[in-house]
């Protein structure tokens, strides 16, 4: 397997063939990545306890038992820009009027109106 996604698509399609390799498809990214699908969020947090304390193959073998046949799509979520607007905001009004963050962050409503 050469790369995430290949790991991802041979977990979904249950091929039995794939050599697991926990350097190139780490458990906690798998976690992270597929708890993106609600479907499957609850048998995430099932294994996701025993995350550091199992051997990553067993994470990988339940995955495959327990995740339904069929490879889904998966939205990554980006940070938003209004988020990175706000900060700049935020930056220029600490620096303008000498201010403390939590006092800029109280400021920045009123200022938004």
């Amino acid at each position: 397997m050469s790369d995430f996604f290949s790991y991802l698509k041979a977990l979904y399609n249950k091929d039995e063939n794939i050599k697991y390799d926990p350097k190139k498809f780490p458990p906690y990214l798998m976690l992270l990545w597929i708890s993106h699908d609600k479907d499957n969020f609850d048998k995430i947090i099932k294994i996701n306890k025993f995350l550091f304390k199992i051997n990553p193959k067993y994470i990988w073998t339940y995955l495959r038992y327990v995740l339904p046949k069929g490879y889904k799509f998966l939205k990554y979520v980006k940070k938003d820009t209004v988020i990175q607007q706000n900060e700049d905001m935020l930056n220029e009004l600490q620096i303008r009027y000498n201010i403390s963050r939590l006092e800029a962050l109280e400021y920045l409503p009123i200022l938004k109106k």
